[in-house]
């Protein structure tokens, strides 16, 4: 079986010591990237480019993320917790 590696971009603030050390033990061959604090006009570039948003949030006022990857026609997997099923509807996985 053939097993496709995706980058993963992590966009928004600084990464903590508990995520940085998760990726330096990550298998050789996986590909992190931390944007941090990115313009608007970067995250936008980000979202047309990929191939989803993943937004895993437990606890979330809106949810702005997942409305600007919709507009931007990006795919989005989201928790079903918080104000999200109200902003993604069936619209996300």
């Amino acid at each position: 079986m053939r097993v496709t590696l995706h980058a993963l971009l992590m966009v928004g603030a600084a990464p903590n010591t508990v995520l940085e050390e998760a990726v330096e033990e990550m298998p050789d061959g996986a590909q992190v990237q931390f944007l941090v604090r990115p313009a608007v006009d970067v995250v936008h570039a980000a979202y047309s480019r990929a191939a989803a948003l993943l937004f895993p949030s437990l606890a979330e006022g809106f949810g702005w993320p997942i409305i600007e990857a919709m507009a931007l026609g990006c795919p989005v997997i989201s928790s079903d917790r918080a104000s999200m099923p109200g902003v993604c509807g069936d619209a996300a996985l």
